[in-house]
């Protein structure tokens, strides 16, 4: 007697087929019991009829899959994720294996292959960065904002004085009368790291395969890029009504995204920023201008001008100032006591190098 192999779905199958072949049982009660249309389970008992038990058996099994990969196929495929894709993610890897090498396969299939090579295992993700996101709330998709092109691209680090004072974006969401909605649920913050993490998969990457390893051609790449982005993975809104209000005459772009800082001038109208020291030029008596506030404002092109109460006043710059503590950020303390600990090798010309041995120096006194 041969042995016969079933697994779990066939052998209720067969419970079945018995329950109808004692009449215990309709063939509509046996379609809803099996979840299948009645037309499937007389095609059933048809075969249970003829073959008995072996004809419930998947005529499938042990027979190769009609989309099956050829030898030759999944031989390139190997080749190619280990010369180019080997930090690849599955779907990422099967989407430039479809674009740019022209390759048949699903994403299934690479995901099989990568684990057989050991170049892919499920992994939990820890974001190492935290970036400013901009999302769509209707679409999902990535949207080009302008903050991200100016002097602080970025950068969420407060404006210097109170504690409560605003950020340099926050400070320009409130000139443009932007209410920021920040991420205070765990969907939404959810939602912005999902996309922080794509973003970090996919455009090194992007950027590695098109040769590219300087901030002009990767700045001039971003649009293509964001395109594609949201070609992929951006969604229809519920309602295609545009809130975006247009800009007014009184919005001044290139003032309003700059880094902006007080200073209080010296007695001498002096003031310190960056390590260098600024000396204002001004017509009027000097004891008028003494203690007043004033805005040092940086654009993206580093280009630095002083304004007091709306005005540009001329400036020269006086002298770098000596290297003075700094206030190190959180995130940098670890690399800078790494540095601190080890120091640098001075140059093979530095002045220490040329200092004379100790047994060559005459003893006595040297002022003699």
């Amino acid at each position: 007697m041969d042995l016969l192999t079933m697994n779990s779905k066939e052998m209720n199958r067969l419970e079945v087929m018995q329950k109808l072949a004692e009449r215990r049982m309709s063939q509509k009660t046996a379609a809803k019991e099996l979840g299948i249309s009645p037309r499937q389970v007389k095609r059933l008992w048809k075969r249970y009829r003829e073959k008995g038990a072996a004809g419930l058996v998947s005529q499938q099994r042990g027979k190769t899959s009609h989309n099956h990969l050829s030898e030759e196929t999944e031989r390139a495929v190997v080749d190619l994720l280990h010369s180019r894709y080997a930090d690849f993610g599955p779907t990422l890897a099967q989407e430039k294996l479809v674009e740019k090498d022209g390759v048949d396969i699903s994403v299934s299939s690479v995901r099989k292959i990568m684990i057989e090579e050991e170049l892919w295992k499920a992994r939990a993700f820890s974001p190492t960065a935290r970036r400013l996101g901009a999302i769509s709330p209707a679409t999902a998709s990535q949207v080009p904002s302008t903050a991200t092109n100016t002097a602080f691209s970025g950068s969420i680090q407060p404006s210097r004085g109170r504690s409560d004072a605003l950020t340099q974006f926050g400070r320009a969401m409130q000139e443009l009368h932007i209410q920021i909605i920040c991420a205070n649920t765990p969907q939404a913050k959810g939602r912005v790291e999902r996309a922080n993490q794509t973003l970090q998969d996919r455009l090194p990457k992007e950027l590695r395969l098109r040769g590219i390893s300087d901030w002009q051609a990767g700045n001039a790449f971003l649009p293509d890029f964001m395109d594609d982005f949201n070609r992929r993975f951006a969604v229809q809104p519920r309602s295609s009504y545009d809130a975006h209000r247009p800009l007014s005459n009184a919005d001044d772009l290139a003032y309003i995204f700059t880094w902006r800082e007080s200073r209080t001038l010296s007695k001498n109208l002096t003031l310190q920023f960056h390590h260098l020291v600024y000396q204002i030029q001004v017509d009027r008596p000097s004891y008028t201008m003494r203690k007043a506030v004033v805005t040092v404002s940086v654009n993206l092109q580093r280009q630095v001008s002083i304004l007091y109460k709306g005005k540009s006043l001329p400036y020269t710059t006086y002298h770098r100032q000596a290297k003075q503590s700094e206030i190190v950020q959180s995130k940098h303390v670890d690399s800078m006591l790494k540095y601190l600990r080890t120091g640098t090798v001075p140059g093979p010309n530095h002045p220490w190098r040329n200092y004379p041995d100790k047994q060559n120096v005459p003893k006595g006194d040297i002022l003699t």
